[in-house]
């Protein structure tokens, strides 16, 4: 592990895929590294990876972000209420 540099990343879906193999990089380079995501089990197993390397990490839990709204319904991959775009000419 690299000596610790000050720095602090919040890295969100940080509990698997690519978040989660950033989070570790960055942990295990001297960061702080804030893990984000919605499963706290995962989270955690995240968070013990970077400590048992030597670095510092805390589990923050999130749940879908909407800005306190939902997100629009959906159809075939677009917003139902907003019209089809013809393709550019």
């Amino acid at each position: 592990m690299a000596k610790p540099n000050g720095k602090t990343a919040l890295v969100t879906g940080s509990t698997d895929g690519v978040g989660r193999m950033v989070a570790t990089r960055l942990g295990e380079g001297g960061w702080r590294v804030l893990v984000h995501g919605r499963d706290r089990t995962r989270g955690e197993e995240v968070v013990g990876k970077i400590k048992a390397a030597g670095g510092a990490a805390e589990f923050l839990q999130g749940g879908p972000l909407g800005l306190g709204r939902s997100a629009p319904p959906r159809a075939n991959g677009r917003a139902r209420d907003r019209p089809a775009r013809s393709p550019p000419q």
